[in-house]
């Protein structure tokens, strides 16, 4: 089993190490029609105040728009460990899927493709010495990547005040019977049929109305 973080640095831990060392954040989206949308912006945005966060020694930000595999060619990746060098700076991703995506991914039949040893090794050559890191640890797994990153969305809807997402299908009295039969001990399976929806749907009503009141709260599954 191939663990990234033998190839690269989680930020957080090489700041404790050598809190001054120079930062340059590379954000990359797949497609043009990604940074028409505004990812590539809300990266930026996003990476800038999270890397701030950990008192990173920020120099630039760089942006890319290419596929995150090496067989694709990955040039911006290139000219982002240019920008890096010239700084004398670590080069950091968000996580491990910003930074090189397996050969063998594919977002709707191998999504937790990881990294071979080969394709990293191959990835640290094109770095040319220059250290490679990732904000959130590079071991975690794609789902437990998006559980943090769907969690940190839902915290900060409720500190504005608001439920992120579509408007609820449920009445606020619905919402409170379904919340007292899931704190009663009914499970997702169980509310759902009561309720003529999904599981998924009881399960997403409860984990945002629960952020909603508690910013973090736990949950029965």
């Amino acid at each position: 089993m191939v663990r990234p973080s033998s190839y690269v640095w989680h930020l957080p831990q090489l700041l404790e190490r050598d809190p001054n060392r120079p930062v340059v954040i590379a954000v990359r989206v797949s497609t043009d029609i990604q940074d028409r949308y505004g990812s590539l912006d809300q990266q930026i945005n996003h990476e800038l105040q999270e890397h701030l966060a950990l008192g990173a020694n920020v120099k630039d930000v760089v942006t890319a728009i290419e596929s995150g595999k090496l067989i694709d060619g990955r040039a911006e990746f290139d000219r982002q460990v240019a920008v890096a060098r010239e700084h004398e700076a670590v080069l950091s991703f968000a996580d491990r899927s910003r930074l090189l995506r397996a050969n063998e991914f594919h977002p709707q039949v191998n999504v937790a493709a990881i990294p071979t040893a080969a394709e990293f090794r191959a990835l640290l050559w094109r770095a040319g010495g220059v250290p490679l890191a990732t904000r959130i640890h590079p071991d975690l797994s794609p789902e437990k990547i998006k559980s943090l990153e769907t969690r940190r969305g839902l915290v900060e809807a409720a500190a504005n005040g608001r439920l992120p997402g579509r408007p609820s299908r449920f009445s606020d009295h619905e919402k409170r019977a379904i919340l007292a039969c899931h704190l009663s001990g009914d499970s997702f399976a169980r509310i759902g049929e009561r309720f003529g929806v999904r599981k998924s749907t009881i399960q997403s009503l409860i984990e945002r109305e629960y952020f909603f009141q508690n910013e973090g709260g736990m949950y029965r599954r």
